[in-house]
């Protein structure tokens, strides 16, 4: 898990609407920098951002699936800071994606990150 300073809080998702989308064959990675948050409408000012897993029971029905896919994701954030510049990020999974082993699932994001 992500300390709670870097993680997206419910009102934040509105700052990501219109977001850079990138995609990759097993994720949406929704990107907004110096977004601004949902409540109150205050810039981020972190030096880290702020980030999301979200991954539907239409990639994984059994919420162990789906709680083993968020926890990698937010594995190698936490491995990765420099993937959580200043702003906010959402990592939605694709079908397929609980498929990935934890190497494979780190070297997609990572590429993924590289062309942001």
């Amino acid at each position: 898990m992500l300390p709670s300073k870097n993680r997206l809080r419910s009102a934040d998702f509105k700052g990501l609407r219109g977001a850079r989308v990138f995609h990759s064959p097993h994720f949406f990675i929704r990107i907004a920098r110096g977004a601004e948050t949902g409540k109150g409408l205050q810039p981020v000012a972190r030096p880290l951002g702020r980030a999301a897993a979200v991954v539907s029971s239409a990639v994984a029905k059994k919420a162990v699936q789906r709680n083993l896919l968020r926890r990698r994701i937010y594995a190698v954030l936490r491995g990765r800071p420099e993937m959580l510049r200043s702003g906010l990020t959402i990592i939605q999974a694709k079908k397929g994606a609980p498929a990935l082993s934890f190497a494979q699932l780190q070297g997609e994001l990572s590429a993924v990150f590289r062309r942001v």
